[in-house]
């Protein structure tokens, strides 16, 4: 299941089971953990953290993508749509990406990933 959402920013957001994300509202901000599913506007996630052994319950808004160094993606939107490569840097809500097909670094939001 994907759910596309509009942040306060009005940056269109796309989520789907597997992707690894932050909570950036609320009490549990700064969780790490992985979409397990999507209903609507609530997403079930399994938090990355010894404090915590159940699935929780988040709203779209709270959350935000998260990618470490290393990480393999696909741009969604912009001028680099449809191109993938690997995440080489991170710079606040920006990645550096090197193109799998041209080796060139691109500048993408995270949002966009």
């Amino acid at each position: 299941s994907i759910i596309k959402t509009k942040t306060s920013k009005n940056d269109l957001l796309s989520f789907s089971s597997g992707d690894s994300i932050e909570v950036c509202e609320s009490e549990l901000i700064n969780l790490q953990g992985i979409i397990i599913d999507i209903n609507g506007d609530s997403i079930r996630v399994l938090p990355k953290h010894e404090a915590f052994k159940d699935e929780i319950l988040l709203k779209a808004n709270e959350i935000r993508k998260y990618f470490s160094i290393g990480n393999h993606v696909k741009v969604l939107n912009v001028r680099f749509e449809g191109a993938t490569g690997m995440i080489v840097g991170i710079d606040g809500r920006k990645a550096i990406v090197l193109s799998d097909g041209t080796k060139d670094e691109m500048s993408v939001q995270i949002s966009d990933l």
